[in-house]
């Protein structure tokens, strides 16, 4: 049998390399993505894929004075992305210019928003109103408007943020609020908890940095993940 001419052994080479170049990994679409999200004044932000959530960890710290007299004040915001409630192929997700460039390499700074899908906006517009009635009755309670008139008790409103994400977290709002949620908790260089915010994510978007080529690719990536890791249907 005679062996391959030049032309088609290249051929052949590439498309053999092409067939076993594997797909990046969560990690990888991670680190990416968390090099391209535009982060403001002092803050960090780092991206997870776990499963098919994806988790976004944004820290903010600010500090004054020095050594003894020295103080600061920590606030984190943890944001939690369900992939399979949205429509992440390219083709439906919408890039807006917010009007600002990266100060580093002068790149548009652009928001990815991704919509729900037909099967999620169902279930997020129940979860919209549990949590609406969750809050009504907090808001309306006598007892805790007279408490927090005397008091102006910000733990307590802590308190009550926690439960509500606690109750998020078990389901009680639905299964769209039990995936798709944010939370702030700031603490102060005396270790205390000065407050805690729950809210729902009814909907997934984020402003990135890099420029259009990269952006593009870190769009495909994401869908194909999605595609090879979430719950089909």
């Amino acid at each position: 049998m005679r062996g391959l001419g030049r032309p088609a052994f290249i051929a052949l080479t590439l498309l053999l390399a092409g067939a076993v170049q594997a797909a990046p990994t969560a990690q990888d679409i991670a680190q990416n993505l968390s090099q391209q999200l535009a982060v403001y004044d002092e803050a960090s932000v780092k991206a997870a894929l776990n499963g098919c959530a994806l988790v976004l960890t944004e820290v903010e710290v600010w500090s004054e004075g020095e050594g003894e007299d020295s103080y600061w004040d920590r606030s984190e915001t943890e944001t939690h992305f369900y992939l399979a409630d949205f429509q992440t192929d390219p083709a439906h997700v919408e890039e807006i210019f917010s009007g600002e460039y990266a100060p580093e390499t002068g790149a548009p700074l652009v928001s990815v928003v991704y919509r729900t899908t037909p099967e999620a906006q169902a279930l997020m517009s129940r979860s919209m109103t549990l949590f609406a009635e969750a809050q009504e009755v907090e808001n309306v309670s006598l007892l805790r408007i007279i408490w927090e008139l005397l008091f102006h008790d910000e733990l307590s409103q802590a308190t009550n943020q926690r439960d509500l994400a606690a109750q998020a977290k078990e389901g009680q709002f639905g299964p769209f609020a039990q995936r798709n949620f944010s939370t702030n908790a700031a603490t102060n260089s005396d270790g205390v908890a000065e407050s805690f915010m729950f809210f729902p994510a009814f909907g997934m978007d984020f402003t990135l940095i890099g420029a259009k080529a990269e952006r593009a690719g870190l769009i495909a990536d994401i869908h194909n993940y999605r595609l090879a890791t979430c719950p089909k249907g």
